[in-house]
């Protein structure tokens, strides 16, 4: 898998390109394409240095980062990035694309680079071939794979917030969530000593840290060994020593299948949800039961989410 890297991407993205794809969706609305419009026109900058301001110059480029409009007018324009090979797949989100490479199919990374680099120029992006990393994922019987010429090998990798390691332990991950957690109880221990009642603290540790163990957890959670579940369960046990989480209150596997159940309960409800596609084909009963599964079952293998949760609405049934 190879994570790409753009140089100030949000500043330099061009309008027009940008423009002319929102023109050809079929369903936006013209309403709403001319208040984007409005939106990215008339934009001025200006430099301050040493006190003094520069005269004002208007831009055709940039997209405002941190704005609710930025990640998604980013991925409308990566929408036309396609892989070369049909048996490469890309995955995007704003800024951060990952091209995922099959083994037999690694020679095509080099050309893939260059693709992506030339598409890359048509929206005024300029792709950092220096920083962009590959992440090799092979079982200890597979023979090495060779390094691509000018891109750099690693053996952690961080995608969309998670830290994926080339064994896919997410051992990584979890050691620097645990890290995040102890920073933000230093925080807790000194709004304490401050005065601020239970119930607060209380109310923040759900609201801070109780987010960052379970960011993403659906898509690791199958592959975590009993001590990386541990660790996550050791910051609950922690913070119930300290008041700060009743320990009546859920443990770590609650909390991750309550996420997870209710995760399910939209996919499969929202035929537009980004999982959707990954459920399996329906299937057509010919009998009725009381809470029949709709879904034809595949090979049981719970590292998989939708996999994972399949199995699980049967044992629940």
């Amino acid at each position: 898998m190879n994570s790409f890297d753009y140089s100030k991407a949000f500043d330099t993205l061009a309008h027009g390109p940008l423009v002319e794809m929102l023109s050809d969706l079929p369903d936006l609305p013209e309403s709403t394409l001319n208040w984007i419009i409005d939106y990215l026109t008339n934009r001025k900058h200006i430099t301050h240095v040493q006190n003094e301001n520069s005269t004002s110059r208007e831009i055709n480029a940039s997209i405002v980062q941190g704005s609710v409009l930025g990640p998604t007018l980013f991925n409308i324009n990566s929408s036309n990035l396609t892989p070369i090979s049909d048996l490469n797949a890309y995955f995007k989100y704003a800024d951060d694309g990952y091209l995922v490479i099959p083994g037999e199919n690694y020679a095509s990374i080099p050309l893939e680079i260059e693709h992506h680099s030339k598409w890359a120029a048509t929206c005024n992006l300029k792709l950092n071939v220096c920083k962009t990393n590959e992440i090799v994922f092979k079982n200890r019987n597979c023979p090495p794979v060779a390094p691509t010429p000018g891109v750099q090998r690693v053996e952690t990798m961080k995608a969309l917030g998670v830290i994926i390691d080339n064994k896919l332990k997410f051992q990584d991950h979890i050691n620097y969530v645990i890290a995040n957690c102890s920073q933000t109880f230093f925080a807790l221990r000194t709004l304490k000593h401050h005065g601020l009642s239970s119930d607060i603290l209380k109310c923040i540790f759900k609201s801070t840290i109780i987010p960052k163990l379970l960011y993403a957890a659906p898509s690791f959670w199958g592959f975590l060994s009993a001590s990386a579940t541990n660790q996550l369960q050791s910051v609950l046990n922690r913070a119930a020593k300290f008041n700060y989480y009743n320990k009546t209150d859920p443990d770590i596997r609650h909390l991750v299948h309550k996420m997870e159940d209710d995760l399910f309960q939209k996919v499969q409800l929202n035929c537009y949800h980004i999982l959707y596609h990954l459920l399996p084909e329906k299937k057509n009963n010919q009998y009725h039961l009381r809470n029949p599964m709709q879904f034809k079952l595949p090979c049981k293998d719970d590292r998989k989410f939708i996999n994972r949760m399949l199995f699980r609405t049967i044992r629940s049934q």
